[in-house]
């Protein structure tokens, strides 16, 4: 039981044992402390509702907010299925005409052999810029320890 409950059962049983006496002073004095009581009981049962309610109010605003941003996280994520898919499907035509291009060049074997020389230098000119990249960040960590 709450403690408004308790409170009220108590003074009530104040007020039936005061009637059994027969004092009519005292029952009157009781009849005015009950009321007082319960207007006691009212304002604490009122100052939780206010309480109860504010809190409430800040847990919806704060799940309102924790809904627009969802809603914003998910807006970007389709925002961004949306063009990784356009992507895709650019990928795939180009992988499309690079199977036909692949195909018209093994039917040329000196355009074949000229591509795969300068497939030969590139790679080895990303390697070469590679490398000095490492050697460069590698100076820097020695440097800095």
């Amino acid at each position: 039981m709450s403690l408004p409950v308790v409170v009220l059962c108590a003074v009530a049983a104040c007020g039936v044992a005061l009637a059994l006496v027969g004092d009519e002073r005292l029952l009157r004095g009781s009849v005015a402390a009950l009321f007082a009581l319960n207007a006691l009981v009212v304002l604490l049962i009122l100052g939780r509702g206010r309480a109860l309610r504010r809190d409430l109010t800040r847990e919806a605003s704060a799940r309102r907010t924790e809904t627009v941003k969802l809603r914003e996280s998910v807006t970007k994520l389709r925002e961004s299925v949306a063009a990784t898919q356009k992507t895709v499907e650019g990928l795939h035509g180009q992988v499309i005409r690079l199977g036909a291009g692949f195909n018209g060049l093994q039917a040329h074997p000196e355009l074949w052999a000229e591509l795969q020389g300068w497939v030969r230098a590139q790679s080895q000119a990303e390697q070469e810029k590679l490398r000095a990249e490492l050697h460069a960040m590698l100076a820097e960590q020695l440097e800095a320890h």
